[in-house]
């Protein structure tokens, strides 16, 4: 596969101005895993305060099963003690 774009969401639950990144793996055969680093994406802070990251890839030209290109996480941010 050539030039699969990934597109990464961070979203505050419950707001609706998401944050998003796209960036392109140049190559990468099927099966096989990379990494990208995504830079600039500031998460809210706080304990009642939750994140919400969406990641999806491609799809790409061809592929049958997509389902697995997606994924969510969600997560809490505290602050910094000191």
């Amino acid at each position: 596969e050539k030039n699969v774009s990934v597109v990464v969401t961070l979203l505050e639950e419950g707001q609706s101005s998401p944050q998003r990144k796209t960036k392109k793996i140049t190559s990468i055969n099927p099966n096989e895993k990379t990494s990208l680093v995504f830079e600039d994406l500031k998460p809210v802070t706080g304990r009642d305060m939750v994140n919400v990251l969406s990641v999806k890839a491609g799809p790409v030209e061809g592929e049958r099963n997509a389902e697995n290109n997606e994924d969510e996480f969600r997560f809490v941010m505290l602050p910094e003690e000191g």
